[in-house]
């Protein structure tokens, strides 16, 4: 059946004065398309046509099912009851009708219309085609709309018997199949698209999903459990006993095997309150990059009130072994100290100076954890020296012109073995060293 009348020619605006010229055009635009549907209503007016569209009980008063009623369309006369033939084939040849009719009429549903579907210019066979081309300039138009309303099922269980969906699609491959695809849309940006010139919202996109929650909040905040019940945009899940190579993939170049896409994925604002991504699975590793970047993550140009990046407690910073045979850390946490390095290491080197933050505050170890060895070009002592106990030694900078009495040691030898050289106050001083 076709439509009974397309879209008028002129739109009116509240409160502004037609011409005489536009209100004609429309009327014209009506009489015109309700002349050419005239045939099909008178067919519809029929037993059989209402069966046909399935306004009446599931059979027709001589007891044929509607299922038969279609298939009786595979005529020539019902091939102009459904208002089309197929590109170069004439009212007695196969018509939409009959492959209709086919098509319900048996399991093995043959896919025989020809076709050339819109954007990708190869010859192709479909059961149902559709294609068209825009009319108006104000007015939103579809080429196909399916919707449906859910009332009923909320007794159901949540293994699928009770679910409600709008458009399922499906592909099977068998043996000797070729590729498959459930779904796979389209868009062409051709020289000179401009979008919508009219506003600020000019956008080509090849699917978008919309969920309207006007209920109340799902899901918790803190991304640990997904929650139940739940409201999702997409979910990509699926059955089976193998392995799948990914839920996702984002390819594509331009000439040139250039990149075609900036970006993989772009999440904008204000689309996420708690976490952009959230990581709950086992997978063995949560992130890999591998290709050529100048940047693995790069955090340069965010606003972040605590850390870019946060540790759990013990948990370390890891490098690989010049092997590539081991991890070995390179800064972790042990209650609240900082850990610098670990087993696998071959030692820390530093580049520049290592410095305190503030000074004379902090230590070089400490008597529980002493360094084993002190390798120096220069000691550099600024503070006097002070009391650390029996058993230590310690060096300051101050000095002095006397000395306290004797005490029990032997005497100096008259000839020391050497002299030690040291710089007190900016003054080059010896001191004596002598055998044990």
């Amino acid at each position: 059946m076709a439509i009974i009348t397309l879209p008028l020619p002129n739109i009116f605006a509240n409160g502004t004065t037609a011409d005489a010229n536009q209100v004609n055009a429309n009327l014209n635009q009506i009489t015109a398309n309700v002349n050419a549907n005239a045939a099909d209503a008178v067919v519809l007016a029929t037993t059989a046509g209402a069966a046909l569209i399935g306004i009446s009980a599931a059979t027709n008063n001589a007891g044929a099912t509607v299922q038969a009623q279609l298939t009786n369309v595979g005529s020539a006369t019902g091939a102009s009851n459904v208002g089309y033939t197929p590109p170069g084939a004439s009212p007695v040849a196969t018509t939409t009708g009959l492959q209709l009719g086919q098509w319900l009429g048996t399991s093995g549903n043959p896919i025989t219309i020809p076709t050339m579907p819109v954007g990708n210019a190869l010859a192709t066979n479909s059961v149902l085609a559709i294609n068209s081309t825009t009319l108006s300039a104000t007015v939103r138009e579809m080429a196909m709309q399916v919707g449906i309303t859910a009332t009923t099922g909320s007794t159901r269980d949540s293994l699928g018997s009770g679910d409600k969906v709008a458009l399922y699609t499906a592909a099977v491959g068998q043996t000797g199949g070729g590729n498959i695809w459930a779904f796979n849309p389209l868009v062409t940006i051709s020289s000179g698209w401009t979008g919508c010139t009219g506003g600020t919202n000019q956008d080509a996109q090849v699917a978008e999903f919309d969920l309207n929650n006007n209920n109340v909040d799902y899901g918790p905040s803190s991304g640990v459990a997904y929650g139940n019940p739940a409201a999702t945009g997409i979910i990509i899940t699926g059955a089976g006993t193998k392995y799948c190579t990914a839920a996702i993939q984002i390819v594509g170049a331009t000439p040139g095997s250039n990149p075609m896409w900036r970006f993989g994925i772009w999440f904008g604002l204000p689309g996420v309150q708690n976490a952009t991504i959230v990581d709950n699975t086992n997978s063995v590793t949560s992130y890999i990059a591998n290709g050529s970047h100048t940047y693995g993550i790069d955090f340069n140009t965010g606003t972040y009130s605590g850390a870019p990046i946060r540790l759990g407690n013990g948990q370390a910073l890891v490098s690989r072994n010049s092997g590539g045979s081991a991890d070995f850390p390179l800064v972790s946490t042990s209650v609240n100290a900082i850990i610098i390095g670990g087993a696998g290491a071959s030692g820390i080197f530093c580049s520049n100076g290592l410095f305190p933050s503030t000074t004379n505050t902090t230590t070089l170890g400490q008597s529980a954890s002493a360094w084993s060895a002190l390798w120096t070009q220069q000691a550099i002592v600024t503070a006097a020296a002070q009391n650390n106990g029996a058993g230590t030694i310690s060096f300051g900078s101050g000095t002095a012109s006397t000395i306290g009495a004797a005490g029990a040691a032997s005497a100096l030898p008259a000839n020391p073995v050497g002299y030690m050289i040291i710089n007190v106050a900016g003054n080059q001083m010896k001191i004596p060293y002598y055998n044990p």
